[in-house]
């Protein structure tokens, strides 16, 4: 499967504050085009044919700066802010080196915070729109393998906190609307002794001040709800077919690998329910993304992973009634209220 996604003192760590030059985007009207629009609603999103970032309501498109193309984006609840981990200046796709910025959406600038290294390709911006939580790769010493590390970067004091991440391959990551806590994904270690990594996946819920990290259940790409109620994911559905890979086995269990539910887990609760059913061949590692309300959802299904394309459905939470609303499309990675 593929998965996007994305401590104190920092010697070795170049801190490039403050550079706010002004890049100023391109607003430019959209009449036919492929582009997923919605009433009401800002959509963060990818460009296609040709590639490139957008913010996108009703209308009008915000062509964001071509040097965020390819980057990590995700956006702040009140849509002004859009933080990006986006590749170093001048450097190969293939350098790790990445720099952590905040895109101002009114005033069209760029402000670089931090460059780092080892950047695990998972990020998400506060709610608030105040901080940064990634997850970068540090080696083992003295092996060949890394450990991931979730850390939080404040835009206002510069400061990085390294967040108790008790895993080796962290995954999509997504805060709580106060800001208090992280929900993210896990590859899951097999617990049988049978000498393999499990890809079955679990969602853990990390307390950011505390470091405590509980396990939630099974299932990969959380996407926190605005209202803090819900906690849409993307489920495995257990099997007993003979063909199953030690893989796609976890806790006594088999599961499917190509077919997935999309499903709601209460966070105020025990219970949660299925919202969608879905068949991919490859690993779905895009998030649901939630409205401002917490009414409808909007999933990303792959298309063509040749071309990067997919099939987005629209789902109402209330009744659980999916809807493909979009075809061959670009993803779409934010939802705010259109300004």
């Amino acid at each position: 499967m593929m998965f996007m996604v994305r401590e104190r003192g920092f010697a070795n760590v170049i801190l490039l504050i403050v550079l706010a030059c002004p890049w100023p985007a391109q607003s430019q009207k959209y009449n036919k085009d492929n582009i997923p629009r919605l009433p009401g609603a800002a959509l963060l999103e990818e460009g296609y044919l040709p590639e490139r970032q957008l913010l996108a309501n009703e209308d009008e498109t915000v062509t964001l700066p071509e040097y965020l193309t390819g980057a990590f984006l995700s956006i702040s609840a009140d849509g002004r802010i859009i933080g990006c981990v986006r590749r170093t200046p001048g450097n190969s796709p293939l350098d790790q080196r990445r720099i952590i910025s905040a895109y101002s959406v009114k005033d069209g600038r760029m402000t670089d915070y931090l460059e780092i290294t080892g950047f695990y390709g998972s990020s998400a911006i506060s709610p608030n729109g105040e901080k940064m939580a990634y997850v970068t790769s540090d080696p083992l010493p003295d092996t060949f393998g890394v450990h991931l590390n979730l850390r939080i970067l404040d835009f206002k004091t510069a400061k990085v906190e390294s967040v108790n991440s008790p895993s080796e391959n962290a995954g999509v990551i997504s805060w709580s609307p106060d800001g208090r806590r992280i929900a993210f994904d896990l590859k899951s270690h097999s617990d049988q002794g049978l000498g393999y990594v499990s890809e079955i996946r679990t969602i853990n819920i990390v307390d950011v001040e505390s470091g405590k990290v509980s396990n939630i259940g099974v299932g990969m790409t959380p996407s926190w709800s605005p209202s803090g109620e819900w906690i849409a994911y993307v489920a495995y559905i257990p099997t007993d077919r003979a063909d199953s890979q030690p893989s796609d086995f976890y806790a006594g269990r088999y599961y499917a690998i190509n077919d997935f539910q999309v499903r709601l887990m209460s966070t105020v609760g025990t219970h949660s329910r299925i919202l969608m059913r879905f068949h991919s061949d490859v690993g779905p590692n895009l998030k649901p993304v939630w409205s401002p309300d917490s009414k409808t959802l909007l999933f990303n299904r792959s298309r063509d992973p040749d071309s990067g394309t997919f099939d987005i459905y629209m789902v109402d939470v209330a009744n659980g009634k999916p809807m493909k609303k979009f075809k061959n499309v670009a993803p779409v990675y934010g939802w705010v209220a259109a300004k």
